[in-house]
C-alpha cells in the first residue's frame, strides 16, 4: 500500500490561500458584471416631457427680457459641430451634431443605445415661449428593442440660471413633479452635461 503523507502546515497555509483569492477574485467578477448592468432610462414622458406637455404648466416671458435660448448650451458647439457623448452604461454612450446653435433655435442629433433622433428646442421671439420637438426613436426597456418612430412637439419651460450656469426643465407626469437638469453649457467650456431619462448623466464632449 502506497504511503500517503499529510500536508503539512505550509501547504495548508497555501491552499487556504488560494482559495481565500479565489473567492475574492469571484466577488470581484460579481461586482464587475453588476457594475456593467445597463441602467433602466425611463421615457414614459419621451424627451424631456414633451409626451406630456400637455400637463405642464406654460410660463410665457415678457416681450422686453427675451434672452437667447442657447446660453446654457454654447459648449455643444456652432451649427455643425459634432462631439461625443459619455452616458450611462455602455448604451448610453455615442455622438452628437448640431444641426443648429442660434439664439432662438437649439438642434441637435442624438445617436446613443437609447436614444436615436432629433432634438429641437425654440424659443419664440415675441413671447418668448419655448417648444421642444423630438423626432426618432427611443430604447424600449420592456421589449429590449427599438420604439416606433416618434414625431412630437409640446409646449416646455427651460429655465436657466446664467450665474450657476446651470439649467433644468421641469413637467408634469400623472400629477408627480419631474425634472431633467442640464450644467456647463456657457461659452467657454467644451463639455457639458444633460440629464435624460430619468436624471441620467450624459457628457457631451465636443471634438
Amino acid at each position: 500500500m502506497k504511503h500517503i503523507e499529510k500536508p503539512g502546515q505550509f501547504a495548508m497555509l497555501f491552499f487556504s490561500a488560494f482559495l481565500l483569492a479565489g473567492t475574492k477574485a469571484s466577488a470581484e467578477t460579481v461586482l464587475s458584471d453588476e457594475a456593467e448592468q445597463e441602467p433602466v432610462m425611463q421615457f414614459n414622458c419621451g424627451i424631456w416631457g414633451v409626451l406630456c406637455s400637455a400637463d405642464m404648466p406654460f410660463r410665457a416671458a415678457s416681450t422686453k427680457g427675451i434672452h437667447p435660448i442657447n446660453t446654457g448650451f454654447i459648449a455643444l458647439g456652432q451649427t455643425g459641430t459634432a462631439g461625443k457623448i459619455d452616458g450611462p452604461g455602455k448604451k448610453g454612450n455615442g455622438t452628437y451634431r448640431m444641426k443648429r446653435n442660434d439664439s432662438l433655435e437649439v438642434s441637435i442629433i442624438i445617436n446613443t443605445g437609447y436614444i436615436d433622433g432629433q432634438m429641437t428646442l425654440v424659443r419664440e421671439p415675441q413671447t418668448g415661449a419655448d417648444t421642444l420637438r423630438f423626432a426618432g426613436k427611443l430604447w424600449d426597456k420592456d421589449k429590449k428593442c427599438w420604439g416606433p418612430y416618434l414625431d412630437d412637439a409640446g409646449n416646455i419651460t427651460i429655465i436657466y440660471d446664467a450665474k450657476k450656469d446651470r439649467g433644468k426643465i421641469p413637467w408634469n407626469e400623472n400629477g408627480k413633479q419631474k425634472t431633467e437638469r442640464y450644467w456647463n453649457g456657457r461659452e467657454g467650456r467644451t463639455k457639458m452635461t444633460i440629464e435624460f431619462g430619468g436624471g441620467w448623466d450624459h457628457d457631451f464632449i465636443r471634438k
